[in-house]
């Protein structure tokens, strides 16, 4: 294995988790933006305010990468279709909504924001498979 595929390997992670948070980012952003509120107020801003918010999507995204390891999206192997990859990071994402929301129901902790976990569902599953398209492209042309 080249040193360049060592090291394209080596920032799947990253990438992946920065991405992760972007989307949660953007999902909180757009729930409590003038526009947004205006159709539907903002119930949780005592409840979950941005510093907790922040914390919780670094949780996450830490959560979804340890789920997308499980899947193999951080093995080393020669190149996979795009198509595969994009099934595998759907799913890890899916398992790891699903089990926010287990652990949710579990613990009783009710998030007022339907909205956020089904927003922050579709970035990450948008911006996670740009950032992974961005990289093999990237890879392709060195």
């Amino acid at each position: 294995m080249k040193r360049s595929e060592l090291f394209f390997d080596a920032i799947r992670l990253p990438v992946d988790f920065v991405a992760l948070v972007a989307a949660g980012m953007l999902a909180y952003g757009i729930r409590v933006s003038g526009l947004v509120r205006q159709i539907r107020p903002v119930l949780f801003d005592v409840d979950l305010p941005l510093r907790e918010y922040v914390g919780l999507v670094g949780l996450v995204a830490g959560f979804t990468c340890i789920v997308f390891a499980l899947l193999g999206l951080y093995a080393m192997e020669a190149t996979r279709r795009m198509i595969d990859e994009f099934t595998r990071i759907a799913a890890g994402i899916t398992l790891a909504v699903f089990g926010i929301i287990f652990w949710m129901f579990i613990r009783a902790e009710f998030f007022n924001s339907r909205f956020i976990v089904l927003a922050a569902w579709v970035f990450a599953l948008l911006l996670v498979t740009v950032a992974r398209t961005l990289v093999r492209m990237i890879q392709a042309r060195l």
